[in-house]
């Protein structure tokens, strides 16, 4: 439904008509502002603060204030656009909520509203509530509008988004290299619309390479520790000892790049687990929390290495971590990371 309902907010992008109100949420903060703000961009023309377009902000404002907003007549335009961002809708009063179902119900024909939650879960139930304020609200908005969720894209969906991106800016970018920028920057679209913006300013009506993206992007932490993990899954200890080298050079916090293992190992460690459990992958990351993306990518750099060595390899880093937070030097933390490396090479060799 989340998917059907992207596709008809796109189509909707297109033509030029637009439902008279939309609901965003979801955990991909790019796609929620750039949606919200082409949304506006198309269905106002002068985008005047104060008459054709309204902004509301968190819990500043009354749901009254905002119904009055919605039902004045715009001035000298057809409609007018109010976009409210982060609309505490589990803390909101009983008399508030009310008021904001009775908006819903029969939405002003003149007026687009635009639901977007970025730091605010709107899925949170109130207390003492039997009925799912998010489920209610979405059930009314449906009838006039969309709800839309948008969460991280896996990385085939990033990679088709960056291929799009590129082709839409003039030049020319191949499946292979755009899965590469996904692993060497990471899945964040904002860290990746970025580092987009440098490629093609650089290779302007080209064809951006993987050489490019070495000379170009900035490599994240999360890709480095990524490709570090895969490479010692693999017995590859010269690559993994290389990449740690060079995030001792980059002056990372040992610290850090010890949590990031350990984050990356767990995740592996989890969707092994839930792979082979009743619920398989996707019902964890529903149960939990945990995102879906990271446990598909954790999934990948599994492949080939046993639940058990990787319970060993959790129990290994959660040893370094102890050591580390005993108030070692920095020199010492490093040569703790490094032996800890060893370790856990050693660890996924003796499974082969």
């Amino acid at each position: 439904m989340a998917e059907n309902a992207e596709s008809r907010l796109r189509q909707q992008l297109t033509s030029g008509v637009f439902s008279p109100v939309y609901f965003l949420y979801g955990n991909e903060p790019y796609l929620k502002l750039n949606y919200a703000e082409r949304i506006v961009k198309k269905s106002v023309t002068k985008r005047q603060a104060g008459f054709d377009y309204l902004r509301f902000e968190g819990g500043e404002f009354t749901v009254d204030e905002l119904a009055d907003a919605a039902e004045l007549l715009p001035l000298g335009v057809a409609v007018k656009c109010l976009e409210i961002v982060d609309l505490p809708l589990p803390e909101l009063s009983a008399n508030e909520y009310s008021k904001l179902l009775e908006l819903l119900r029969d939405p002003p024909p003149t007026a687009i509203m635009i639901f977007r939650f970025q730091a605010v879960d709107p899925q949170k139930n109130a207390n003492g509530e039997q009925k799912s304020r998010f489920a209610e609200v979405t059930e009314l908005i449906r009838e006039h509008g969309l709800v839309v969720c948008l969460d991280q894209r896996d990385e085939n969906g990033v990679t088709a988004m960056i291929n799009s991106s590129v082709t839409r800016r003039g030049c020319r970018i191949s499946s292979s290299t755009a899965r590469y920028l996904v692993q060497t920057c990471g899945t964040d679209l904002t860290t990746l619309r970025n580092e987009l913006d440098k490629l093609t300013a650089v290779r302007q009506n080209a064809e951006i390479t993987q050489q490019d993206i070495d000379t170009y992007c900035c490599r994240t932490l999360e890709s480095d520790t990524f490709a570090m993990v895969r490479a010692v899954n693999r017995g590859d200890a010269e690559k993994a000892l290389r990449i740690l080298s060079d995030l001792f050079v980059r002056k990372t916090e040992p610290l850090l790049i010890l949590g990031a293992i350990t984050s990356s190992y767990l995740n592996m460690y989890r969707a092994r687990a839930a792979q082979g459990s009743s619920m398989g992958v996707d019902g964890f990351a529903k149960k939990t929390g945990v995102k879906a993306s990271s446990l598909s990518y954790a999934l990948k750099n599994a492949s080939g290495t046993s639940v058990q060595t990787l319970r060993s390899c959790v129990a290994i880093l959660q040893q370094a971590d102890s050591s580390m937070k005993n108030g070692r030097g920095e020199r010492a933390n490093r040569i703790l990371i490094e032996e800890t490396l060893i370790r856990l090479l050693r660890e996924t060799k003796k499974q082969k």
